[in-house]
């Protein structure tokens, strides 16, 4: 076959593609993209409108937070995002900081939290718990209420997942019991899943309040058009204050792209529920556009099968900012004179330094630990033991010295110095 009828036939080939995309019967997108403009099931069209129309000053974040979330406000703003999972950077999350300690409010309805905002809300206020994500329990129909009391006496809210008009099993998300505890600044439970899971949580930060809800799919368009769940929606909001909303739409990413950032659990090995085409083979338009650009190379291939030199590309080097911003940090508390607050994150620092090199995770901190950290970073026992021991005494302390904080910085220094 020569070129000519070759070049005929995949022409062909694109014409009928096109033809079949142009003239195919409009189909209902399930794909979780709680985008504000999708009407489509999984969308948050509903609840944009809904917002928008109830509070005057309504504005949407569309670039960045530094550009777009006010800290100078009177200390009635709220900042709502929903969505799967949020990506944030060192800027934003200072950001945001800012936003709610001078008195505003922040709603985080999604399925995971990123772990560079919660080391800021969470600080294993409640024993040596560190933050490790939502936990998950599967079922296709679920149970969800309020403790206030005025919220409560609305009674239960049933919510049915589908997918494509089927019932289905599906993940819920919830907030571990052992993040609560009795400890003022700790978390407070204020809406369940299943009567005994946690689903919605709040926490005071300096004058404003942070608030977490693992269910973002119950205020999705599916079960807003439901009278309980348009009930369920106004009961989450009936939280936040009577001043400006600011919508986030700037930072909501797919479950899939949050998954490489954490890095405290080298023992996981699972894959990603969804493929790194996955966002793009869910869209009809995207989809269409992949397949014909996937033809034309197969086309290009054909013809110029010839091979060539390939334009070298040019690699910027990577630059580490992390003990920058370490630095930073520590000088700020420094500063403050809260040595024992920089020793309990420093203690962090090293603890996840251990987990992320040697894969020990150091739940008990028993002697059996220590003595494999002495044996795989050949650091003898003795000056681990002493680490940890003096750290115990620092945290026990109502004032630690500057001669402490110094000494406790050299024991640590020393190891990472001396490790394997």
């Amino acid at each position: 076959m020569d070129r000519r009828k070759v070049t005929i036939l995949g022409l062909a080939v694109l014409a009928i593609l096109l033809l079949f995309v142009m003239t195919r019967q409009k189909r209902f997108n399930w794909k979780e993209t709680y985008q504000e403009n999708s009407q489509e099931p999984f969308g948050t069209n509903i609840l944009f409108k809904v917002l928008q129309n109830d509070n005057s000053e309504f504005k949407v974040i569309s670039r960045d937070y530094v550009a777009d979330l006010p800290i100078d406000s009177t200390g009635q703003s709220n900042f709502v995002f929903v969505g799967q999972n949020l990506f944030l950077d060192t800027a934003d999350v200072t950001r945001m900081m800012d936003f709610v300690r001078a008195g505003n409010n922040v709603l985080i309805s999604s399925r995971k939290v990123p772990f560079d905002l919660m080391f800021y809300v969470y600080y294993e206020e409640c024993g040596d718990n560190y933050w490790d994500h939502y936990n998950e329990l599967n079922d296709s129909i679920v149970t969800m209420k309020f403790e206030h009391p005025t919220l409560a006496a609305d009674g239960e809210f049933d919510f049915k997942h589908s997918t494509r008009n089927k019932t289905s099993i599906r993940k819920w998300h919830f907030i571990d019991e052992k993040y609560f505890c009795e400890q003022e600044e700790g978390f407070v439970p204020i809406g369940t899943l299943e009567n005994e899971y946690v689903n919605f949580a709040k926490k005071k930060m300096g004058k404003g309040y942070f608030y977490l809800h693992t269910s973002p799919l119950v205020l999705t368009n599916y079960h807003l058009l439901e009278e309980d769940g348009l009930a369920y929606a106004e009961n989450v909001f009936s939280h936040l204050s009577d001043g400006p909303v600011y919508w986030d739409k700037y930072s909501r990413v797919p479950e899939n792209v949050m998954k490489p950032r954490d890095r405290r659990r080298p023992e996981n090995r699972e894959l990603a529920e969804n493929g790194p085409l996955s966002y793009i083979l869910d869209q009809p338009s995207l989809a269409w556009a992949w397949y014909i650009g996937i033809g034309l190379a197969l086309l290009y291939l054909a013809f110029r099968a010839k091979r060539k030199q390939r334009i070298i590309p040019v690699i910027e080097s990577n630059t580490n900012t992390s003990m920058e911003f370490i630095n930073t940090i520590s000088q700020l508390y420094f500063i403050k004179n809260d040595h024992k607050k920089l020793c309990i994150k420093k203690m962090k620092l090293f603890t996840q330094f251990i987990r992320e090199r040697y894969q020990i995770p150091l739940k008990d901190k028993s002697k059996e630990e220590f003595n494999r950290i002495s044996l795989v970073s050949e650091v003898p026992v003795a000056d681990i033991e002493k680490i940890f021991s003096y750290f115990t005494n620092i945290k026990t302390s109502t004032f630690v010295s500057d001669e402490s904080l110094i000494t406790f910085h050299q024991l640590i220094d020393g190891f990472h110095k001396r490790c394997k």
